[in-house]
């Protein structure tokens, strides 16, 4: 009984997250964001979780190996495609130092995957360590701007959105980071379905945060400040006149 009921839950889950993983993007694509430089990362990230959902789930069937080969490609490109979108969140001039350093960081762990490919190849030990290296650099990054993000939307109320965009990333590689630790802990093979159904939970939270953030987002309006020169002051005005004759 209990087994049969682990079994329903199980493909409930599958199907709700694959329904839920299409919110974020339809949201974009409705708001006309999907293609926006730094939107263009979530959507991805999405849709890579959704074909490795779908795969998963043999729809369509296209192998066992196939199905792999996406699960491992939505982890590989998930930690390099959330350290962009962050760079959203720092359009502040004062502060190009923490910009740099994402952007150096990116770019060592690409150096660090590629080269750990053409060592050993996609193996085991290749993701293991690929992922963690990643979750960690997203972590990182994201809790600054996460502390600095809800002080701001508290304070200023504004930016409600971005506070649930960046909330939903510290959220998430937090409980991925500690799914992996799980993982790490149990040794590979097992808890794979416990694990696995706790990972959906995670990224239904995740797609849940991401829709409600892209659909409060406002982009900033610069406030011009009045232009005191170009306005003249009336006694002003005619006293130069009159001083002119």
């Amino acid at each position: 009984m209990n087994n049969t009921l682990f079994h329903t839950s199980y493909h409930l889950l599958n199907f709700l997250t694959i329904l839920v993983l299409t919110l974020p993007v339809m949201t974009l694509l409705i708001r006309k964001k999907c293609w926006k430089p730094h939107f263009l990362p979530i959507a991805s990230i999405f849709l890579l979780f959704l074909a490795s959902s779908l795969l998963n789930n043999q729809m369509p069937d296209l192998g066992e190996h196939t199905a792999g080969l996406a699960s491992t490609a939505s982890f590989l490109f998930l930690s390099p495609l959330a350290l962009y979108f962050l760079l959203f969140f720092l359009n502040d001039p004062e502060r190009p130092d923490f910009k740099r350093a994402i952007r150096i960081s990116l770019f060592l762990y690409l150096l660090t995957g590629l080269s750990l490919f053409f060592w050993r190849g996609l193996d085991e030990t290749t993701g293991m360590l690929t992922t963690g290296l990643g979750f960690l650099l997203v972590l990182l990054f994201s809790m600054p701007i996460f502390l600095r993000q809800i002080r701001t939307s508290i304070h200023k109320r504004t930016d409600t959105g971005m506070a649930f965009m960046i909330t939903s990333i510290v959220f998430a590689f937090s409980c991925y980071t500690l799914i992996f630790l799980m993982q790490f802990v149990a040794g590979p093979g097992k808890r794979q379905e416990e694990l696995f159904l706790l990972f959906q939970l995670i990224t239904i939270f995740f797609a849940l945060l991401m829709t409600t953030g892209i659909a409060l987002f406002k982009p900033s309006i610069p406030v011009r400040e009045p232009d005191i020169k170009s306005k003249r002051i009336p006694m002003l005005t005619e006293w130069e006149e009159y001083s002119g004759k």
